[in-house]
């Protein structure tokens, strides 16, 4: 018997390849339908979609009533597996998987497999695990993904995708993935919410006067393979496991972890667009398990993650949703990245930059919970207004463009930027916590009764904050001189006893919250 993983790796660079909403939307119904309709299509007799292993009761290694000798085990987070009884099916069936996965994205999504015998069913599933996870980072490191011949075109190549174009049914010219996206299109199949309307064009939400800017944010669970490990080990532990009992559990696992983020993320939506009788501007790109991709009117980018990270917690404490979860003490938070764009920026790019600002937060995180400062479960975010210019490296830029040196050629570093932050208490010994990001907005926001610092003293000292040290201190003590509440109405400085700046990531972002 074997047992054979599945995953697909370019799907941001697929989704994003365009910078229409509705073929992102379609990109991602894709991504879904390659692994929860495409495998178990393949691996039934009738040739549709089987549901029959999403049930508690199903045995995976039961192929005795079927002529294609496989079935699936489980589905989520991004892969799935299936059970074979011998290797010629796996092979045949991952062929198939490759043919179809091909045929839905032209090329531009790799399937990747990895496979282990097993020889016997009571082996403990801990090894077997170990050597799928080692058996798939080889696969990656040996096989090229297969693309079409894109430099062939005979008239002209996609400038997005690379691929030829062609004349579709509908009269149009575009490249076949994005007729594929098109085709694959269906207006709120990742956030089923029937009494949500999502726009799918946020000019259509901004004053006239105004640029219309969003937040591409993109959230993705701490430490879920961390704790997937400590799970497995936890069953092997049992005498009596068997490899069909743990997968059984793993199974389960997964449901819980898809239904736990996603249950997060509907009464988020719900609870930050209490109106629900109007188009909402938010726009779910992708959704899979704790990975999470949406793009956002700006002004509510920060209240909706926070929300988010709020729900996440209240919803482990569900006993009975998640008896897997809980009845293993298993702790669950996210991290998020923020990028600040225009409507028109590309979205590819944008993803880029949250992508790197969520692996930002969760780089900070491991380090102050290995300091034992924070603990390992805290929710947390990085975020970044892009602006031109910027390069493709937000960790250079910051580098290049927020630290400065006080007068002296050797003189100690300052930093800009408190970023990242994190969803722990106040007063907690760290220096990004959220709360007083927050608490700072209460003076710097435009709806804040007792807000006293004009905003064209709050713009000065932004522009100083970016011309170095002195500039800030100078410009912070005229304001003072002037206000003596300055921006947080205390005695505090341009920059703290860290030479961090305390007032740089309010004022970054002002303008686009």
């Amino acid at each position: 018997m074997f047992l054979t993983i599945y995953d697909i790796s370019g799907i941001q660079k697929f989704i994003f390849a365009t910078g229409k909403l509705k073929e992102q939307v379609g990109g991602s119904n894709i991504v879904h339908k390659i692994m929860y309709e495409t495998l178990p299509s393949l691996l039934n007799d009738g040739g549709v979609v089987g549901k029959d292993w999403v049930e508690a009761d199903y045995n995976p290694f039961d192929f005795s009533k079927k002529k294609i000798k496989g079935n699936v085990v489980y589905i989520g987070g991004g892969n799935a597996m299936a059970a074979f009884e011998d290797e010629a099916t796996m092979m045949k069936v991952t062929r198939e998987m490759q043919k179809e996965v091909y045929k839905l994205t032209a090329g531009n999504i790799r399937l990747c497999y990895a496979k282990v015998e097993v020889l016997n069913e009571k082996q403990k599933y801990g090894d077997i695990y170990q050597a799928l996870v080692a058996n798939m980072a080889l696969f990656k490191q040996t096989h090229s993904a297969v693309s079409s011949a894109g430099g062939f075109a005979i008239n002209a190549l996609d400038v997005n995708t690379g691929e030829p174009l062609i004349r579709c049914q509908d009269g149009e010219v575009r490249a076949a993935s994005l007729k594929s996206k098109r085709n694959n299109y269906d207006d709120g199949k990742l956030l089923i919410m029937d009494n949500i309307d999502f726009t799918k064009h946020f000019e259509k939400h901004r004053n006239p006067d105004n640029k219309s800017f969003v937040a591409v944010t993109h959230i993705d669970g701490n430490s879920m393979g961390k704790n997937i490990q400590e799970f497995i080990r936890n069953l092997d532990k049992d005498p009596d496991s068997t490899v069909a009992t743990s997968l059984c559990q793993m199974k389960l696992l997964s449901q819980e972890i898809d239904k736990l983020y996603k249950e997060a993320l509907v009464k988020t939506v719900k609870e930050v667009y209490e109106d629900q009788g109007k188009e909402v501007a938010f726009r779910p790109v992708i959704r899979d398990g704790d990975d999470i991709t949406f793009i956002i009117e700006a002004k509510k980018a920060f209240e909706f993650v926070k929300t988010y990270m709020t729900k996440l917690s209240e919803e482990i404490k569900d006993e009975k949703a998640y008896p897997i979860m809980t009845g293993s003490e298993m702790k669950v938070s996210a991290g998020a990245g923020i990028t600040f764009v225009h409507d028109k920026f590309p979205f590819d790019v944008a993803y880029d930059y949250a992508e790197q600002l969520c692996k930002s937060a969760k780089t900070k995180l491991k380090e102050l919970s290995g300091d034992e400062k924070i603990p390992e479960s805290t929710s947390c975010l990085d975020f970044q207004v892009i602006r031109s210019g910027m390069g493709d490296n937000i960790a250079e830029y910051r580098e290049k463009r927020y630290r400065f040196r006080d007068n002296k050629d050797d003189g100690d570093i300052y930093s800009l930027e408190k970023r990242p932050y994190f969803f722990v208490d106040k007063g907690t010994a760290i220096s990004g916590v959220y709360a007083d990001f927050e608490d700072l907005f209460a003076f710097v926001g435009q709806s804040v009764e007792n807000k006293k610092l004009a905003r064209n003293k709050l713009k000065m000292l932004r522009n100083a904050y970016s011309e170095g040290v002195q500039a800030a201190n100078d410009c912070y003590a005229l304001i003072k001189s002037r206000d003596k509440g300055g921006v947080a109405g205390d005695d505090r400085t341009a920059f703290n006893e860290n030479k961090v700046a305390e007032f740089f990531d309010v004022l970054d972002v002002m303008d686009f919250v």
